[in-house]
């Protein structure tokens, strides 16, 4: 298939710039005829078939075979693995942010800040009971709320970072995030 693509591309009058004129447009029909037909470009009207088609095609599959995508999807689903990903995820991002603000703006090293807090925590839940004779910080039983806790914490302070940040530089500039600000006119 990717090699008809290319050679279309090739064969094709105005080469990689066909993709990007529409359906309507190649077919030669008036803007007021098959109004079905939108004016997308044809690159998107064949990702989106493809979309569908492949989409199609392992549904099919599974039902033919009666396998599911991984027989390990439930436990990933059901169990703490995921959200504890996630966390660290969002706890590592967190502070390679912080270092390179801090490397672009020569500001000092930032060290660990309170996102770890839950990490310790939940690092020093395993050795202790282990080492000091203790009863656990928390029963198993509250383990996954433990990590959903945890996974929450993170993502409010990584997106009050980001926002932060964002409004930051953007006052700075005195510019507008994702958009264009264009001047005031004087009347």
């Amino acid at each position: 298939m990717l090699v008809i693509l290319f050679v279309l591309t090739g064969l094709l009058e105005g080469g990689p710039v066909f993709w990007g004129s529409s359906l309507r447009e190649v077919l030669g029909l008036a803007p007021g005829r098959c109004t079905w037909i939108s004016d997308y470009p044809i690159n998107v009207f064949l990702n989106a078939l493809s979309i569908l088609v492949l989409g199609s095609n392992v549904v099919n599959g599974f039902h033919r075979t009666g396998v599911q995508l991984s027989p390990y999807l439930p436990r990933i689903v059901t169990h703490h693995l995921t959200p504890f990903m996630i966390y660290c995820g969002c706890s590592f991002g967190y502070m390679a942010g912080r270092i390179i603000l801090a490397h672009v703006t020569k500001a000092p090293f930032p060290f660990p800040h309170r996102v770890y807090i839950p990490l310790i925590l939940g690092s020093l839940k395993a050795p202790l009971p282990a080492y000091f004779n203790w009863n656990s910080l928390f029963p198993m039983e509250y383990e996954y709320h433990y990590i959903l806790l945890a996974l929450a914490y993170s993502i409010a302070i990584y997106a009050h970072f980001a926002i932060s940040v964002i409004c930051e530089v953007c006052d700075y500039f005195d510019i507008w995030c994702l958009s264009i600000k264009h001047p005031k006119k004087q009347l």
